[in-house]
């Protein structure tokens, strides 16, 4: 499968359109944080999101699939003090592979993170 993304505005730090040609398959994830290793959510916005990916991960195997070919992702975050954070999180994560990104600002959510991913 081939991703082109285009971003009109180079100034800004996403990809706004992705078009994905000659795909065999499509699989739509949910990947929000799950309990970690001590069955608590962690308590950082980097361990949350880190598992967050994980999941989206151990996801597409279970599908058959990798996790290569992101097309799309919706982030929730509690506040714009973590869209920084965020940035940075997902640059560690998906490297050079650039989906299309929402970020969503959920004010239902606690101060603490509780990332929750769509892809």
């Amino acid at each position: 499968m081939q991703i082109n993304s285009y971003n009109a505005d180079p100034q800004i730090s996403f990809v706004q359109s992705c078009e994905a040609l000659g795909h065999a398959g499509l699989l739509c994830v949910i990947g929000q944080v799950r309990t970690g290793e001590h069955g608590k959510v962690p308590p950082t916005i980097s361990h949350q999101y880190l598992l967050a990916w994980s999941n989206v991960e151990r996801q597409s195997v279970a599908a058959g699939m990798s996790s290569d070919h992101p097309a799309r992702a919706n982030i929730f975050l509690s506040g714009r003090s973590l869209i920084a954070q965020s940035v940075g999180l997902r640059h560690v994560v998906l490297g050079d592979r650039c989906p299309a990104i929402t970020i969503i600002l959920a004010a239902f959510m606690t101060s603490r993170g509780c990332l929750r991913w769509r892809l």
